[in-house]
């Protein structure tokens, strides 16, 4: 398999209430309009060394 290129960003969103979606759903959008989010979750940003790994609870 080839190398896979992720930014090595994340936002955190509040999950929008009138778009409930399962526990741990994963997904892909074109625009963030189209995503079950509302607003984003300021001061939630956490940063990691490649390869780290960070549980959140």
């Amino acid at each position: 398999m080839g190398e896979k290129n992720f930014p090595l960003e994340m936002e955190l969103y509040e999950g929008a209430a009138q778009r409930p979606v399962d526990l741990w759903a994963t997904g892909s959008v074109k625009d963030l309009s189209e995503a079950p989010v509302s607003s984003k979750i300021e001061g939630s940003e956490f940063y990691l060394k490649p390869g780290s790994k960070k549980n959140l609870y």
